[in-house]
């Protein structure tokens, strides 16, 4: 095993440890989806300002 039986990293969901894992995982969360919709904007954007030929060439 890879957590001892008797010495568990986390002992109940209150944990100070558990809290901060998942507020850093909520975090990056946030910030991957901020990111992901800002560059799916951009692209839209220019594609809008791109000739057909442009888009065909694609």
């Amino acid at each position: 095993t890879r957590v001892p039986n008797g010495h568990p990293f986390v002992t109940d969901l209150s944990s100070p440890i558990l809290l901060g894992a998942q507020g850093s995982l909520f975090v990056i969360l946030i910030v991957g989806l901020t990111a992901q919709i800002i560059h799916l904007r951009r692209q839209s954007k220019l594609a809008a300002f791109a000739s057909p030929a442009e888009i065909s060439a694609e």
